[in-house]
């Protein structure tokens, strides 16, 4: 199918999965290729390829096809040239585009204006969009970003591992470190004493603590082992006042024990076992009687009958009932034929037979004309009532009164309810607008009050109120900044003359050491090798300067050449060779006088350390007063004299909470007067309409009454309409049922004659009668049936009692004896005598079990009773034996006895247990028990509190004099070594000059990026990039004016601002959604419209974009799209009726494309009359050639089908 898009902006509609994601597939893979691996759009088809005619800017169409391939392979042609259309014309029309552009760009979807921002970075608009608004300038951000990485590195006020932070603390340990080196010989000789006193000290100090330590542990020990020798005490003298027998062994003991024990176990079940014996003697009178053996050996052919007796029972308590049900049926039957009249026999109930089947129709055909008789009836009783009620109900429509237009109270109540909610409204903004201002006010007087105190003045003025949302001020990062600045001046200088004082102090000592160094050696004369070394320096900065460098001056040289002297290299060399002289000279004397050097090299030093520290105090001075005056003058333009930088930054942010509560002052009353006007307009339609309520809420409540009563009259009148139009109804279906019900009746007669001819009965009897009858008929042959089966059933039941009675006998005659039966008695109760056969079996089954059970326990328990009585006696002579062999008396109490004997052995026990532990305590255990004797348990804890305490204290010396001998060792060991003056001299001086030249790099970089500030600040407040003012436009167009201009500073690149028509600033997150949607489409409009004038446009895709827009703001962007389509054509996909609804009352808008679900042959104006379901739905079922869109295969139309194509 092809689809014509309009010229300027087309709508196309479509539901879900209509299609409208594939359409945009379609665009941008006709345009820009498809895709090389596979395509996810796959109808399972050899080839996809898409078809196009273009219009060009110029008028110029193009028609071409593209195929996809590897690579996509392009035909078409020039519709007015005829030319063909190659890849490369393409190309050269796309140059300036891509997929990522048009995908990013053009093609606009609601999820790009819900991402916002991040849609932005993903397009990658958000740099361009700096960088072109502000002319070009795109790699600013770049160079105050690596200017500020490099000023860094080298120093930050409050960083420590910077370059000038390490050099800082270089320089600071290289001056600790000379220092130290230059020590006196005095203070080496007294370090050295201190040592060997602290030697002394510390070694008798340990000495001491080990002898501690032992008394320490010496005192636990006793304290521990005291209460383990008092218990030790007592428990010997516990088992000495046991007196027992000295032949007495423990093994003898244990086994008395054993056998007492053993012996009154025996004694208990003796007595237990005799027990028993006695109560299982048998007696005569329980052996078993020849009866009962009898009824053993019949035990079998009694269970038998047994198990057959209750079945007997049953048939011999059935046959009486079945006697007498065998004659009920007789005299039953009998009556049946008196009443079906004379001449009726058994035998003709047996020969007559009616079909079961012409007995069911003559039922069917009775309860017809019955249920005929109920109709006519009811039909007949609900005729009057339905008359009456259709008269009432006429009478009814006819008394209901007139009501006022339903549709205009309707419409007054609903907009009451926004009217209450406005009225609501309007109250809490009044509230808010009173808060508001008052909250401005205080915070106005908070402004000038802290202005004072941040120490800043304000310029003279007229007495009057300050307008402080208008007065120009600062930024306030330039205030944070200008803060900074301050505060690292003022600690550099600080830190400088910090500086100055420390090397003066320094200065002062070294001058102190070389006097008394001069003192200590008055032979040395060291003033002509100075003077000579201070020309050779200067000698030598000649040389480089003149040879190396060349910028060196004939005067300086006439001026370093003494008389005599022509050539400067010449005077120089024989300088050095007197220098060496002099040095030979001193070389006896070299140590003193390489001290002597030091400490003038060190003087020298520090006096050139003091003059440049002095200048850098100038020059940071002169920086504090140059940043000063910016200060000032930076607000010289707002007639503010400012305090501090840190004061003003706190009153800047208070000036802007000013300033944000004016606009939202200007933004409440204006709610406020919008509310009040709508408000007013609903108050004026309210007394027009209800001329004698002056209160709109009554005149409300009484629409509602009046709307309450109208819907209840008019619910009434379509109630009693319908139940009038159901009544008629009911009525004509009252007399079609009457006349129905006639036509069936006389069907129903014709019937009933034909039945009774087919049964043999006279056609003039009734349907009940012939139905009687043949019920009748019917119930006497199945009493017929019944009968015989009945007699069949007796005759086996006698047969089966007197069977059963037989074989009863016969058992009875095997057991003879007194008391059994006749044989009367068994004819008459054969069931009584076999269930007293039964009894008498099992009883005489129990008493031969029991019988068995008690002559096998009697024999165990005479058995199980000799065996104790033997045992006892054995166990009874043992003990004898062994109470003799102790030597203790027969009568003695061996319970006393055996108690005594545990008693003692536990104490041993734990004697043993307290002397093993005891030793572990104190190895010498009988020393220890001396000591103890005159110690008590708190003398000892005072003693181990003490010793410990004194411990402490030791080890506390010990340890601060082991520190202090190794700090001392330290301390001579780095002076006895080689001396490190020279070296560290050197290092000295490389760090301060490394120091320098870091310091200038890290103020060249400073002033770079100050001027680079200042610049970029100039060309912030004097130029509107071009861009962004086509973004602002944009944005005012979509929100109405509501909000003028977007807002992004050189400070804050990536932060993007909108400000309203009163100046206020916001961020994309502190606006609506639609607002927020409304700024990202103007950004994305303003980047299209600068793209097209620069390039061939291309189609604008926007997919449901104004779903967030209020009705206003989407129309008014649907007009601003409809005149960027005079230049750009628009294509507006949606699913939003409401979209065509608003684009219907554009001017000159065409037809709306509809996409139907599931298939694209359904493209259709919106406006043509749909067809009904039930007929698309059969053409869908038809073959059709062309069913899809372009970006679907097309088949060849030659082809008969699908199929046959090769390309499908």
């Amino acid at each position: 199918r092809t689809l014509n898009f309009d010229k300027g902006l087309q709508v196309i509609y479509g539901p879900n999965e209509a299609g409208k994601s594939t359409l945009l597939r379609l665009v941008r893979e006709t345009l820009f290729g498809f895709p090389w691996a596979g395509h996810d759009l796959s109808w399972k088809v050899g080839q996809i390829a898409g078809q196009a005619t273009v219009e060009l800017r110029d008028g110029q169409q193009i028609e071409f096809r593209r195929q996809k391939g590897r690579p996509d392979s392009i035909t078409g042609f020039w519709s007015d040239r005829k030319q063909p259309f190659t890849t490369e014309c393409l190309d050269a029309i796309l140059r300036g585009a891509s997929e990522h552009v048009f995908t990013n760009l053009f093609a606009i979807s609601l999820r790009e204006l819900i991402d916002g921002e991040e849609s932005l970075k993903r397009a990658g608009l958000g740099d361009s969009l700096f960088g072109e608004g502000w002319g070009g300038l795109a790699d600013y951000q770049h160079v105050k970003t690596e200017l500020a990485q490099q000023r860094d590195r080298l120093f930050k006020p409050r960083g420590r591992t910077q370059i000038l932070h390490r050099l800082m603390y270089d320089l600071s340990n290289a001056q600790r470190d000379y220092r130290e080196a230059l020590i006196p010989q005095h203070e080496l000789e007294t370090a050295q004493s201190e040592l060997r006193r602290f030697e002394s000290l510390v070694q008798s100090q340990r000495t001491e603590l080990q002898q501690l330590q032992a008394k320490h542990r010496r005192s636990e020990s006793l304290l521990k082992a005291l209460p383990l020798l008092r218990r030790k005490a007592v428990l010997e003298q516990e088992v000495n006042a046991k007196t027992l027998s000295q032949g007495l062994a423990g093994d003898a003991i244990d086994r008395m024990r054993v056998l007492r024990d053993r012996l009154i176990e025996l004694d208990e079940s003796i007595h237990r076992t005799k027990q028993e014996v006695a109560n299982t003697n048998i007696s005569e009178s329980a052996e078993l009687t020849p009866r009962q053996l009898q009824l053993l050996e019949q035990q079998q052919s009694i269970r038998s009958l047994e198990r057959e007796l209750s079945q007997q029972k049953k048939i011999e308590l059935d046959l009486p009932q079945r006697e007498s049900d065998l004659a009920a049926i007789q005299l039953r039957l009998n009556q049946r034929l008196e009443s079906l009249g004379t001449g009726w026999t058994i035998e003709d109930v047996a020969a007559r037979q009616v079909g079961l089947a012409l007995r069911e129709s003559l039922q069917e055909l009775s309860q017809t004309v019955q249920e005929l008789r109920e109709q006519a009836a009811a039909l007949k009783s609900r005729r009057p009532d339905l008359e009456r009620d259709l008269r009432e109900v006429q009478d009814r429509l006819k008394s209901l009164p007139e009501t006022r237009s339903l549709v205009e109270l309707a419409s007054l109540i609903e907009r009451g309810e926004t009217w209450r909610r406005k009225q609501q409204q309007l109250e809490d903004q009044q509230l808010a607008l009173q808060f508001v201002s008052d909250k401005l006010d205080r915070s106005t007087l908070d402004v000038e009050q802290r202005l004072a105190t941040a120490g800043a003045a304000m310029g003279r003025e007229p007495d009057q109120k300050r307008d402080w949302g208008n007065l120009p001020v600062p930024f306030a990062a330039t205030v944070k900044e200008f803060a900074g600045r301050f505060t690292t001046a003022e600690q550099s200088t600080s830190n400088a003359k910090r500086l100055v004082d420390q090397s003066e102090q320094e200065l002062r000592a070294a001058k102190y050491d070389l006097a008394e160094f001069d003192k200590l050696h008055p032979a040395l004369d060291r003033e002509h090798l100075v003077e000579l070394r201070k020309r050779r320096n200067a000698g030598w900065d000649l040389v480089r300067r003149m040879y190396i460098e060349r910028n060196g001056k004939e005067s300086e040289v006439n001026e370093w050449l003494v008389t005599g002297e022509t050539d400067l290299l010449e005077a120089f060399e024989a300088l050095l060779y007197e220098i060496d002289q002099v040095a030979d000279v001193h070389v006896a004397q070299a140590d003193f006088l390489a001290k002597r050097d030091h400490l003038v090299a060190r003087i020298e030093r520090l006096e050139s350390q003091v003059v440049d520290e002095s200048d850098q105090v100038i020059q940071h001075q002169q920086q504090l007063e140059l940043c000063q005056q910016e200060w000032q003058e930076l607000w010289n333009v707002s007639t503010i004299a400012p305090g501090r930088p840190n004061a003003m930054l706190e009153w800047l942010e208070l000036l802007q909470e000013v300033r944000e509560l004016q606009g939202e002052r200007l933004r409440t009353n204006a709610g406020v007067q919008s509310l009040q006007a709508e408000v007013t307009s609903f108050n004026e339609e309210l007394a027009r309409t209800f001329p004698h309520q002056s209160d709109p809420a009554l005149a409300l409540r009484e629409a509602k009454t009046e709307f309450d009563a109208g819907q209840m009259r008019e619910q009434e009148r379509e109630r009693l309409l319908r139940e009038e139009q159901s009544l008629n109804s009911k009525l004509e279906q009252i007399q079609s049922q009457e006349l129905e019900l006639a036509q069936s009746q006389g069907q129903v007669d014709s019937q009933r004659s034909l039945l009774l001819r087919d049964a043999g009965l006279p056609t003039d009897w009734s349907l009940t009668t012939a139905d009687k009858v043949l019920r009748e008929l019917a119930e006497c042959r199945s009493d017929l049936q019944h009968l015989q089966l009945l007699t069949k059933e007796l005759d086996a039941a006698r047969k089966s009692v007197a069977e059963f009675r037989e074989r009863v006998t016969h058992i009875t005659n095997l057991i003879v004896d007194e008391s059994s039966p006749t044989g009367a008695e068994i004819e008459t109760a054969s069931a009584t005598v076999l269930e007293a056969l039964a009894a008498e079996l099992h009883a005489a089954h129990d008493a031969k079990e029991l019988l068995q059970q008690q002559k096998a326990n009697a024999n165990d328990a005479s058995r199980r009773l000799i065996d104790f009585q033997e045992s006892r006696e054995s166990i009874q002579q043992e003990l004898h034996e062994l109470i003799q062999s102790s030597a203790l008396p027969d009568d003695v109490d061996l319970t006393a006895l055996f108690s005594e004997f545990q008693q003692r052995r536990t104490h041993e026990q734990e004697i043993s247990n307290l002397t093993i532990e005891l030793r572990q305590i104190v190895p010498d255990l009988a020393v220890a028990e001396e000591e103890l004797q005159s110690e008590s348990e708190e003398s000892l804890a005072q003693q181990c509190e003490e010793t410990s305490r004194q411990i402490d204290e030791l080890e506390r010396q010990i340890h601060e004099g082991v520190e202090r001998l190794g700090g001392l060792r330290r301390q001579i060991e780095s002076w006895t070594t080689e001396n490190p003056a020279d070296r560290i001299a050197g290092h000295l001086e490389s760090v301060r000059t490394e120091f320098a030249s870091a310091a200038e790099n890290w103020a060249a970089l400073t002033l770079a990026e100050e001027l680079l500030h200042r610049v970029m600040s100039r060309f912030e407040k004097n130029h509107q990039p071009r861009l962004k003012e086509s973004v602002s436009n944009w944005l005012s167009k979509l929100t109405n004016g509501r909000y003028r201009r977007i807002v992004q500073t050189m400070d804050e690149p990536n932060v993007l601002r909108v400000q309203d028509a009163q100046g206020n600033e916001k961020l994309p997150s502190q606006l609506s959604t639609g607002t927020r949607e409304q700024l990202f489409l103007a950004i994305r409009l303003a980047y299209i419209e600068d793209y097209s004038s620069r390039h061939e446009p291309l189609p604008i895709v926007l997919d449901d974009v104004l779903v967030n827009f209020d009705e206003d703001r989407a129309r008014e962007t649907l007009k601003f799209l409809q005149d960027l389509s005079a230049d750009c054509q628009v294509l507006l996909l949606t699913c939003h009726r409401r979209t065509i609804e608003l684009c219907e009352g554009l001017p000159a808008f065409g037809n709306v494309l509809e996409l139907v679900p599931g298939s694209w042959g359904g493209v259709e104006p919106a406006n043509e009359e749909r067809k009904q379901p039930a007929k698309r739905s059969r053409r869908a079922n038809a073959p059709k050639t062309e069913t899809q869109p372009a970006l679907f295969p097309v088949a060849d139309k030659k082809s008969k089908s699908a199929s046959d194509d090769p390309e499908t």
